[in-house]
């Protein structure tokens, strides 16, 4: 496991859905979305230093 969260050679399973509707996502963009997203979540107290799944949803 590197410091991002996401070992180097690992693609994390991310699903980006737009108004119901799946965003094909390059290897790139999942492991930028993954190694944010925990980059973020380590900064949190109270969250599990590796979880195993994060559910984020946001709405306008």
């Amino acid at each position: 496991m590197s410091e991002t969260g996401v070992a180097p050679a690992e693609r994390p399973e991310v699903t980006l859905i737009v108004d119901d509707e799946v965003v094909e996502l390059t290897d790139f963009v999942s492991r930028f979305i993954a190694s944010t997203l925990f980059g973020m979540l380590r900064a949190l107290k109270g969250v599990p230093p590796e979880p195993s799944e994060v559910t984020l949803r946001v709405r306008r």
